[in-house]
């Protein structure tokens, strides 16, 4: 399709993860931005990892017919937006030298539990800021139209594996997702802040566990409400263990 940087015009929420390659600090951002037809940010809500607020107002957007997302305040800061308009990933190096991967999905929508059905493949990153711990997980994970779970697995980079056991999750009128997902191994997860998009196809989201390891999640859904779904996200889908929970076999 084509593009331009009126498509940026709306309300969003934007995800982030973070890290300083000279020493280990990461983080995340969960932000709701509003873009005029400009493409200028003119207002900001939202906070970090560490609890303090961030302020993008006025940072100055463009995107060409290609659907890819700069901005001259940003040199570094490249995006593509999905085909539909709903969604953009990309990349940044802030004026500090931190490292960003970002998810951007616009706000809207109208949902239900049964946007939750399917069996979701999960993919995540992650990392410790108090012992630089970064690694991934893959999870499947069986989600009924009542959002009740019932059923799946895990692996980890480290080799472990993991059972789901039970669970479930659920989502609000704004498209917000929250619940728990129980494992044979690991510690139950609490899933918060999650956002699905209008189309039932995306979520994203950004999750600290109860030992501090901080992720982010994006995940797209080529079937949603209903039928085998396929859930594949960069960071952690709120209920995601962090690897040494993992039982190795």
């Amino acid at each position: 399709g084509s593009f331009s940087t009126s498509d940026l015009e709306g309300d969003f929420h934007l995800f982030t993860h973070w890290d300083l390659p000279s020493q280990n600090d990461p983080g995340w951002d969960r932000v709701g931005i509003a873009i005029n037809s400009l493409g200028t940010v003119t207002s900001t809500s939202g906070i970090d990892s560490d609890g303090e607020t961030l302020n993008l107002t006025g940072l100055p957007l463009t995107v060409d017919a290609d659907g890819v997302i700069t901005s001259v305040a940003q040199t570094s800061l490249e995006l593509k937006m999905t085909p539909d308009k709903e969604m953009a990933m990309g990349v940044n190096v802030d004026d500090d030298g931190y490292v960003l991967n970002l998810v951007l999905i616009r706000t809207g929508g109208v949902f239900s539990n049964s946007d939750l059905e399917g069996r979701w493949y999960v993919h995540t990153f992650f990392d410790d800021p108090s012992g630089n711990d970064p690694g991934w997980e893959r999870l499947v994970v069986d989600v009924s139209d009542t959002g009740a779970i019932t059923g799946g697995s895990g692996a980890a980079s480290d080799g472990g594996s993991d059972t789901v056991t039970g669970g479930s999750i659920s989502i609000d009128s704004s498209g917000v997702v929250s619940g728990s997902i129980e494992f044979a191994v690991s510690e139950d997860k609490v899933i918060t802040g999650f956002k699905m998009n209008a189309n039932h196809e995306v979520m994203a989201g950004v999750s600290t566990d109860s030992d501090g390891y901080r992720s982010l999640s994006v995940a797209v859904v080529p079937e949603p409400s209903g039928g085998a779904s396929l859930l594949v996200a960069i960071g952690t889908l709120a209920a995601l263990k962090r690897r040494r929970r993992y039982a190795s076999r």
